[in-house]
């Protein structure tokens, strides 16, 4: 399994609108084959938003890999977010 995690700064006047984005594609994501996972969690006090998407393959997670770094670009674009740092791991262990 692979893990994507994208974090991400966001202006004190920026989260509810972020977040939203992230509502708003997730349906978008739920169709995607492989996905086994997605969370979203936030800190509202230091300003921060990170989302971990779960995968079953690398080979899953590449097939969305372009729509996502749109979604992130237009995101931090926008004003709402910080660019993003994406960093892709493998699951070792999940309960």
């Amino acid at each position: 399994m692979i893990a994507r995690v994208v974090t991400t700064d966001v202006p004190p006047n920026g989260m509810e609108s972020a977040m939203s984005v992230v509502h708003e594609h997730l349906p978008e994501a739920r169709q995607q084959p492989g996905l086994r996972g997605f969370y979203l969690l936030a800190d509202r006090e230091a300003g921060q938003l990170m989302t971990i998407s779960l995968w079953d393959s690398r080979e899953d997670l590449l097939a969305v890999e372009e729509r996502a770094a749109e979604l992130n670009s237009q995101t931090a674009g926008s004003g709402r977010v910080a660019v993003p740092d994406v960093t892709v791991y493998e699951v070792i262990v999940s309960e």
